[in-house]
């Protein structure tokens, strides 16, 4: 079995991105699996190119994508991917995202660190547009 496993390059100024450097450490073989490590660059549509390529050159049986997401407690647009591939509804998904806000406002004192009904909104329709996901269905 082949996995491949990416990480992200360092972005907006920093030296290291831990999510590329976790990958960088992790060992070549895992119970018998070869490990596959990619760092992809942090800039929109490109990442995408490169995993493609990557997939296509390897043929791994499995692809995991690492990143990271600095000040999100709560990620919409993940949820939503993993409801819509399950089969869920996307007027379940928006029923709950949208009833699961004041909640979320409740775990949080940083005022950076708000989701509104817009953001809901945004992340509702951003599992249609994104990338990741055709590509790892391939």
């Amino acid at each position: 079995m082949r996995i491949l496993f990416t990480g992200f390059d360092p972005f907006g100024g920093e030296k290291i991105n831990p999510a590329g450097e976790a990958v960088k450490m992790m060992k070549n073989e895992i119970q018998g699996a070869e490990i596959l490590k990619l760092e992809v660059p942090t800039v929109f549509g490109k990442a995408g190119e490169v995993l493609k390529k990557a997939v296509e050159q390897y043929r791994p049986d499995a692809v995991v994508c690492v990143g990271q997401a600095g000040g999100r407690y709560f990620s919409i647009m993940a949820l939503c991917s993993y409801g819509l591939k399950c089969g869920i509804s996307e007027q379940k998904i928006r029923r709950d995202a949208y009833a699961f806000l004041d909640h979320l406002e409740s775990l949080t004192e940083d005022e950076d660190n708000h989701f509104s009904r817009a953001d809901v909104k945004d992340g509702i329709k951003k599992p249609k547009m994104i990338y990741f996901y055709g590509i790892l269905k391939y």
